[in-house]
């Protein structure tokens, strides 16, 4: 027996509201089915998008939300009318996986508390739009999801097409968005307090941005290693580590670095970012002491882009001062990439036992 588009549509019509009782059982099977394509198109992001980002990638999720911003307008002329469910759900489906992608790809980039703030409050308003477009039409929260889509999507695009980083970038997105959500105004509809809805969306990424929680895309740290002795040794970069406890493992301690004297603790880092970019990067070695993190050393270096399994580069100290460490790995005016802490002991003789082994960047 045949199965034709009459068939699929009257399974949909739930949906779409054919009836009082099928249409609140429609909203709890679109709910579910909601967050399965969220949780679904996740995985599929962070497996490919999440792995390599190229303009390739990048041109894809442009092309969702180019169809947005076109379903937008097919439903405020009023065109396909006879199609309009396809309409919304195609409007549905492409603004999720929009805002899904770019959410794996600012995950990427998050290497501290504050970025993964950030993209939690990203995921929150995801989670938003997957329940209220279905049971309120709220024009202005679409329009605010819409443009905050655009923000992140314009800062994620511009290093990969400029081969550079720079704060413009980020600002220059949410001037291109609003100008093209502006362009749109009466082609799309929107309504004046749409507009705002979304400028005031802006104007909360601007104050993320401007206090360092917004991650420092497209630039991601993919690894980073403490040890002793960090070398370069036949093209590898590698360091001696000791036993981790399972608490460490699991991130609730931090592993510790036995050394004796002469020997150098190190910390190897990888960085992933587009090719061709070229930004200042340091490694800032930090002891926790009287209450707080004293800087006593700052390595500086330029980083050039291009390697997808990261830039690799390392630093070292000699004669550590016991207790906590961290290096906190910042690239362009202090713009915290990411940061490693550790335990530092130091050992009268070696006949102590230090237990090793060699581990390598990939």
């Amino acid at each position: 027996m045949g199965f034709g588009l009459e068939d699929l549509e009257r399974m949909l019509e739930p949906f779409s509201g054919g009836g009082e009782a099928e249409s609140v059982g429609g909203e709890e099977l679109a709910a579910v089915a909601s967050v399965l394509f969220f949780i679904g198109g996740f995985i599929f992001d962070a497996l490919t998008i999440g792995r390599y980002v190229n303009l390739y990638t990048l041109g894809y999720v442009g092309l969702y939300a180019f169809i947005v911003g076109g379903c937008m307008v097919v439903r405020a002329r009023g065109w396909l009318e006879s199609w309009r469910s396809w309409v919304d759900y195609t409007l549905h489906f492409c603004l999720g996986a929009v805002f899904s992608a770019l959410v794996c790809l600012y995950f990427r980039s998050a290497g501290h508390f504050w970025g993964f703030v950030s993209v939690a409050l990203l995921v929150g308003l995801m989670l938003y739009n997957e329940y209220a477009t279905h049971t309120e039409p709220r024009r202005s929260i679409l329009w605010g999801i819409y443009a905050v889509s655009l923000i992140m999507y314009f800062n994620f695009l511009a290093p990969y097409l400029f081969r550079s980083l720079s704060d413009w970038w980020f600002y220059g997105s949410i001037i291109v968005t609003m100008g093209a959500l502006y362009g749109l105004r009466h082609l799309a509809a929107i309504p004046t307090r749409s507009l705002i809805a979304a400028g005031g969306y802006s104007m909360v990424l601007m104050g993320l941005y401007g206090v360092g929680a917004i991650p420092p895309v497209p630039l991601v740290m993919k690894q980073q290693i403490a040890g002793v002795d960090a070398r370069k040794a036949d093209g590898r970069y590698v360091c001696d580590v000791g036993q981790r406890s399972w608490s460490s493992y699991l991130g609730l301690a931090d592993p510790t670095i036995r050394y004796v004297s002469g020997e150098r603790v190190g910390v190897l880092s990888a960085v992933a970012a587009p090719k061709g970019v070229s930004t200042p990067v340091a490694h800032r070695w930090q002891h926790w002491e009287n209450g707080t993190w004293e800087t006593y050393t700052t390595v500086d270096l330029r980083m050039t882009g291009g390697r997808d399994d990261g830039w690799r580069f390392f630093s070292y100290k000699q004669s550590l001062l016991p207790g906590p460490w961290r290096v906190k790995t910042v690239v362009r005016d202090d713009w915290l990439l990411s940061s490693t802490s550790f335990r530092v002991e130091k050992l009268e003789t070696p006949q102590e036992g230090i237990e090793r082994r060699t581990r390598q960047l990939d």
